[in-house]
């Protein structure tokens, strides 16, 4: 039975006809539990990410989300990436971004946007919001808490996305809260691993000319944690001339 109206329930999802509706239904709680099934099984998730990616759901999936009635369904589906693809889209025109900064603040979505940040599956699309400051307070307060420091440590190792964390840095949007985390030392042997590659060198020399990590870097530098990778990368000449301009 549930897969007989699964496909029609998906083509009307995508009309827009129920949509409304289904969203006071959300917000209620009553479909909730089954909707779960449906999502965990991988039947609706497809035209779920079309209704999602037309804003149709995303106000009362949003209040869903803070009341955190389907947080647990939307976690083991993240974590498979079944709605990875569509979330993604959703996250760059920031339809469901309130809502998610919320979830973040609260710790509710911090396990699984770890391990969905490990594996590689939001990184395009976070990258790009994280860029536009959309998820950027939440994930400070999430990054001050211990929360997403191992899996953004293993994301930052593989490269994933330090190409936009950069710009971020370069923009100060993240830099005082991955200032305290570099000065409890959560990500300095990942950060360390990153300099070492090169991946981060070029605008962490940005940031460092304008000064902006250059105090809690001081503060790590002190205490020898990052030490041994940076001298590599200041032997091999990938930030000296950066950090002379800052220095003098």
């Amino acid at each position: 039975m549930v897969g007989v109206l699964s496909r029609s329930l998906g083509d009307v999802l995508k009309v827009g006809t129920l949509s409304h509706s289904l969203g006071a239904v959300l917000m209620e709680g009553m479909l909730s539990h089954s909707l779960g099934a449906v999502l965990r099984e991988g039947m609706l998730s497809h035209s779920l990410g079309a209704v999602l990616m037309e804003g149709g759901l995303s106000h009362s999936l949003g209040a869903v989300l803070l009341e955190g009635r389907l947080l647990h369904i939307l976690c083991s589906v993240l974590m498979e990436g079944t709605l990875s693809h569509s979330l993604g889209p959703v996250l760059m025109e920031g339809r469901l971004s309130h809502s998610l900064d919320a979830a973040l603040m609260e710790g509710m979505l911090s396990h699984s946007l770890g391990a969905v940040l490990m594996e590689g599956w939001l990184s395009h699309s976070l990258g790009p919001v994280l860029m536009e400051g959309r998820l950027s307070h939440s994930l400070d307060a999430a990054l001050m808490e211990g929360m997403l420091s191992h899996s953004l440590g293993a994301v930052l190792m593989e490269g994933r996305l330090s190409h936009s964390l950069s710009a971020v840095q370069m923009k100060v949007t993240l830099s005082d809260s991955l200032d305290a985390v570099l000065m409890e030392g959560r990500l300095s042997h990942s950060l360390g691993a990153v300099l070492i590659e090169g991946t981060l060198s070029h605008s962490l020399g940005a940031a460092l000319m304008k000064v902006m990590l250059f105090d809690s870097l001081g503060a790590v530098l002190m205490e020898g944690r990052l030490s041994h990778s940076l001298d590599d990368v200041l032997m091999e000449g990938t930030l000296s001339h950066s950090l002379d301009a800052a220095l003098m």
